[in-house]
């Protein structure tokens, strides 16, 4: 199954925290999809932890290291293109959301990856919005409806 992830849940595959382990098996047996713009989010994201006091230097390393990795075999990225910029200005304002969280969910579109997974509650109200079955990694609920969705 081709399943999308917002960097908000990608980032769960390189720290131990709530949503981690569904993402885990999200990584082990399915297509993955993300944007671009991902990578360089979660590379912010990891790296701010080391700023505060979350994890070490060694820890952040190891982490990207993993994250590299991944990517490398595992993860389709969708290529950001000028074409971009309208639709996502047009998702900022219908939706009511970030040019970030806008940006994520077109992509998804585009990708046509008919499952979205993300941590943030406005966002799986967008993705809901457009027709995508969008499930919030942090949300038990959710996370075994996509478990039951994963076997």
């Amino acid at each position: 199954m081709r399943i999308y992830l917002d960097t908000s849940a990608f980032v769960k595959r390189y720290s131990d925290e709530e949503g981690s382990d569904i993402v885990n098996k999200v990584f082990e047996s399915h297509e993955i999809v993300t944007s671009h713009w991902t990578l360089a989010e979660a590379v912010a994201a990891i790296d701010k932890k080391v700023a505060r006091r979350q994890i070490t230097v060694d820890e952040r390393d190891f982490s990207l290291s993993v994250l590299f990795s991944d990517v490398l075999g595992k993860v389709t990225f969708v290529k950001l293109s000028d074409e971009f910029l309208y639709p996502v200005i047009e998702t900022v304002l219908s939706h009511h959301i970030s040019a970030d969280d806008a940006l994520q969910l077109f992509s998804c579109m585009v990708s046509l990856s008919p499952v979205f997974l993300a941590c943030d509650k406005n966002l799986i109200r967008a993705a809901k919005q457009v027709g995508l079955e969008a499930i919030d990694v942090e949300d038990g609920e959710d996370r075994r409806r996509l478990e039951g969705m994963l076997e």
